[in-house]
Order: C-alpha cells, then sequence, then structure tokens
C-alpha cells in the first residue's frame, strides 16, 4: 500500500450487534485521530453490508462483528483482493459465530471470554519494530504495558500466524496473518 503525503487512508469499520449505542465510539475516535497518513473513517452495521460499501476502502475493521453469509464472503474477497482486515474481538465473537469462508482469513480462532482477575492483564511482549507499533516509537507516545485488560477472548494462532503482542501471562493479544 503506497500513499502520497497528505492522502488520506480510506477506512471501513463494521460494528457488529454492539448492545449499547457507543460500544464503537472510542475506536472509532481513535481512528479518527490517525495523521501519517490521516484516516478517513466510514461506518456501517454489519446487519446492512454491501459491497459497495466496501469499494475504495483500503482497511475494513472488524469490530466485534462476526460476519456470516453474503456479507462474510464479500469481506473475504476484499481481502484476497490486497485489502487489509483488522478484527477486534468482543462478545459476539464467539467460536462458532464466523463464517467458514471469513473464519479461513483470520489469524486465530477465537475462543471463550477471559475474565481477568485483580487489576487485570496488561501487554508484556510487543514487536516493537513492527510498523503496527511505530507510532508508539518516540519517547513520550504511549506506554502501551499501562493499559489494563479486564475482559478478553481467548485466541488460539493459526500454524501461520505472527503474535505481535501478548498480554503478561503468555496470551497472545494482537496477531497477524498474510491473505490474499
Amino acid at each position: 500500500l503506497a500513499l502520497s503525503r497528505g492522502q488520506a487512508l480510506r477506512v471501513l469499520l463494521v460494528d457488529g450487534p454492539a448492545r449499547r449505542d457507543d460500544a464503537g465510539l472510542y475506536l472509532r475516535r481513535a481512528l479518527a485521530v490517525g495523521q501519517d497518513p490521516p484516516l478517513e473513517v466510514d461506518v456501517v452495521a454489519s446487519s446492512r453490508l454491501r459491497a459497495s460499501d466496501l469499494a475504495g476502502h483500503a482497511l475494513v475493521v472488524l469490530h466485534d462483528a462476526p460476519l456470516r453469509g453474503e456479507a462474510a464472503r464479500l469481506v473475504a474477497r476484499h481481502v484476497e483482493a490486497g485489502g487489509g482486515l483488522l478484527v477486534a474481538t468482543g462478545e459476539a465473537s464467539a467460536p462458532d459465530a464466523w463464517d467458514p469462508a471469513l473464519a479461513a482469513l483470520l489469524p486465530a480462532r477465537p475462543g471463550a471470554v477471559v475474565e481477568t482477575a485483580g487489576e487485570g492483564a496488561r501487554l508484556a511482549s510487543i514487536e516493537r519494530g513492527h510498523p503496527a507499533f511505530a507510532p508508539f516509537a518516540t519517547p513520550r507516545s504511549g506506554d502501551l504495558g499501562a493499559a489494563r485488560v479486564l475482559r478478553r477472548r481467548a485466541l488460539a494462532p493459526a500454524p501461520d500466524a505472527r503474535v505481535l503482542a501478548r498480554f503478561d501471562d503468555g496470551a497472545p493479544a494482537l496477531l497477524e496473518r498474510p491473505a490474499g
């Protein structure tokens, strides 16, 4: 993916069946502050995703949106054609919720919800040289290990997946897998 300076990266945020209206608020705000490159974020509900929604978007973010049927096949084709995919699992992302067409592209099989006792889990192992962590490479750019995670999905990595970050108990937190 090559971008000229000032060219916005178009991102499609697919919201899953949230229990609250503001479930994706923090994610939308986090994406909106991107400056290098600037991000242009469009939002669609998972139940309304159509082929025309994907057109022109370099990245699709599934926010607790385990797609099934035609929507899953559309996103799978988008990824196989070179589009990016970021998946954030949550309450709706149970292992059996994913359509096989899309599940085959995921870097991990989502498992059960894990409740973290005490002060929560923290990121302890991070591949700092990976481009995903470039915004955090400079001094005073944030301490990723300071965030506490109280609930998460267990993840069983695919054999060809690369773990980019782990929690302090060794469980994978962020994975990547090449596709398309």
